[in-house]
C-alpha cells in the first residue's frame, strides 16, 4: 500500500540501519555522530530486494545489530537539541523514525509542545538547482525530484561510493546541505575527522 498511516505499524518496514550526524554548521564541528545497525524483532523477514540495496542480512542484524529504543533515546537527544533536522526525502524518513517510535511506545521530537522542528528537505530544495527534465504522461515536461546521487553529481562532479549505506547517505546529505546554504564544502573545510570521512566514501 502507498503512503500508509503511520498508525498502520505493521505496514511499514522495520529500519535496519540508523545513522545521523549532529553538526556546527558556524564552527564547522561535529557535535555526534553515529552509526548503528538495528537489531530488528524475531520473525521479521527482510526482503531480497531490500539487503540488495543496504547490504544487511538477518545474520548481519542479528549479530551485530543494536535494540532500537536505546539508538532512539540517542537519536532523540539530538533532534531536541539541534535547530534544523536535515535529510534526503526528509518526510520518509521522518515517518519511519515516528513507526518505529510509535511500535515501541516511545515520545517523537520531531513535534514538540505543537511546535514541529525546523526541517529542510535536499531532495525538494534543489529541484530548481539540477533542474533534471522529465516529460510526464501527458507530454509536459517538468523538473523531477534529484536522487542524492544526482545532487552530489550536480554540485561536487562526483557520485559518492556505496550509496544506500545510511552513514554514506548522511555524510553525501550534509555535503549537498552545507553547499547549498552555507557556500561551503565540508570535504575541504570542516573539521579533521570530517573530512576524513568524507574521503571514505
Amino acid at each position: 500500500e502507498k503512503n500508509p498511516s503511520i498508525v498502520e505499524t505493521q505496514k511499514w518496514p522495520y529500519i535496519v540501519q540508523l545513522s545521523y550526524l549532529y553538526y556546527d554548521t558556524e564552527t564547522r564541528t561535529t557535535i555526534d555522530c553515529r552509526d548503528y545497525i538495528i537489531r530488528i524483532p524475531a520473525g521479521v523477514i527482510i526482503s531480497p530486494e531490500s539487503i540488495a540495496i543496504h547490504k544487511i542480512t538477518p545474520e548481519i542484524s542479528d549479530d551485530e545489530g543494536v535494540g532500537i529504543k536505546a539508538v532512539l533515546d540517542k537519536f532523540n537527544a539530538c533532534l531536541q537539541d539541534c535547530d534544523v533536522v536535515v535529510g534526503h526525502n526528509i518526510s520518509f524518513d521522518k515517518r519511519l523514525v515516528m513507526v518505529e517510535s510509535i511500535r515501541h511506545k516511545m515520545k517523537q521530537h520531531f513535534t514538540t509542545m505543537g511546535v514541529r522542528k525546523a526541517e529542510y528537505c535536499t531532495m525538494k530544495k534543489s529541484v530548481d538547482v539540477c533542474k533534471i527534465p522529465v516529460t510526464s504522461k501527458e507530454g509536459d515536461i517538468y523538473f523531477k525530484y534529484p536522487k542524492l546521487s544526482e545532487l552530489h553529481e550536480h554540485l561536487f562532479n562526483t557520485v559518492p561510493k556505496g550509496l544506500h549505506n545510511a552513514m554514506t547517505d548522511v555524510l553525501a546529505c550534509l555535503r549537498c546541505y552545507v553547499q547549498l546554504e552555507h557556500h561551503y564544502d565540508i570535504a575541504l573545510d570542516s573539521n579533521a575527522i570530517l573530512m576524513a570521512m568524507i574521503k571514505t566514501y
